[in-house]
């Protein structure tokens, strides 16, 4: 199981948009290990993570600038954002999602812009690998 795992780990991150999620599916230890080297990835380049925001945020949005919680844009946008990346979107309630949501929109109109969505994007990442704290600040 451990070299599955690591032959896994090494696909993705050597071929990291060569196939669907569906086409392999990852094992959830392997989905972590891809995801944390994909977040010291970022915190290298950060300028990589905004590019793919960006397309996956101009995907979701409708036009508004903004992605709101009530339209379904948020929930588009960040499985775009796994799917990107190949990694399988968290089975998360749509609680916990709000719980990470509503940490980044700060003024509670339901919205957040591009900057928001960079953050909040990484928020979901660390929450899929269970780095991110969720106690209220």
């Amino acid at each position: 199981r451990f070299v599955k795992f690591c032959f896994e780990v090494a696909l993705r991150l050597a071929d990291p948009i060569g196939t669907s999620v569906e086409d392999a599916p990852m094992s959830p230890m392997a989905s972590s290990t891809l995801t944390r080297s994909l977040l010291q990835g970022w915190d290298k380049d950060p300028e990589a993570f905004r590019k793919v925001c960006y397309a996956c945020f101009a995907q979701a949005e409708n036009s508004d600038g903004c992605l709101q919680w009530n339209n379904s844009e948020i929930r588009q946008y960040v499985r775009g954002l796994f799917e990107h990346y190949h990694v399988l979107p968290p089975q998360w309630p749509d609680t916990q999602l709000y719980d990470i949501f509503r940490r980044v929109d700060l003024d509670r109109d339901h919205s957040i812009n591009f900057d928001e969505a960079v953050y909040f994007g990484r928020l979901c990442f660390e929450d899929a690998c269970g780095l991110l704290n969720m106690a209220p600040h």
